[in-house]
């Protein structure tokens, strides 16, 4: 599955690449994601990919690739387009700009793996586990991840947060999210439990 995830990542650098260099798609006002409609996005993705469509777009989804509404299960998006509501293929950018480099990808996301299972085994004590997420203490997970040198832990951090494997609260500075435990709102780092079991 490690491997459909990396093919994934590839697509995605490889389409919005193609994207920007061909100017195709609406840019949305913030500059932030491009509106594509359904069939232009899928003619990408078979262009571009041997991978099963539904395979990519469930990744995609999950990995922030694409922005969706919440709550429902379709791939696409309710935009505003000159007052008019339109229902689009909505990529978003942010994570463009930080994956550059596929096989340093690889290595985080693999070292990534490895840090969760190895905190579940040996400090059960410093990850919570919940339905579809670990809350993970802060300064113990940055701790650890500092120890391999192949990059700086911010870099680290900003890939993680770009491919969804840690989930954050709307402020992007940030690597962590505010959650409630035991009444107590605590901020901690919050990988996704279920994008994880699926890069394994």
């Amino acid at each position: 599955m490690r491997r459909t995830c990396l093919d994934v990542i590839e697509t995605y650098i490889k389409i919005l690449k193609y994207l920007l260099e061909n100017d195709i798609g609406i840019d949305s006002l913030d500059d932030k994601s491009i509106y594509l409609d359904k069939d232009t996005f899928h003619k990408l993705l078979r262009e571009f990919s041997y991978i099963d469509i539904r395979k990519q777009l469930k990744l995609w989804r999950e990995m922030n690739f694409i922005l969706t509404d919440k709550k429902e299960q379709r791939f696409t998006k309710k935009v505003s387009i000159d007052g008019k509501s339109y229902r689009m293929i909505v990529v978003n950018m942010e994570p463009y700009f930080v994956l550059h480099d596929e096989q340093l990808i690889e290595k985080v996301i693999k070292e990534f793996i490895i840090i969760i299972d190895l905190i579940n085994k040996k400090k059960p004590q410093m990850i919570i586990e919940n339905d579809n997420t670990f809350y993970i203490n802060k300064d113990f997970f940055e701790r650890i991840l500092s120890q391999k040198l192949f990059l700086e832990s911010h870099r680290k951090l900003e890939c993680l947060r770009a491919l969804n494997l840690i989930l954050v609260d709307k402020d992007r500075k940030r690597f962590t999210k505010k959650v409630v435990i035991n009444g107590i709102g605590i901020r901690k780092v919050v990988a996704n439990k279920k994008l994880l079991e699926m890069v394994k």
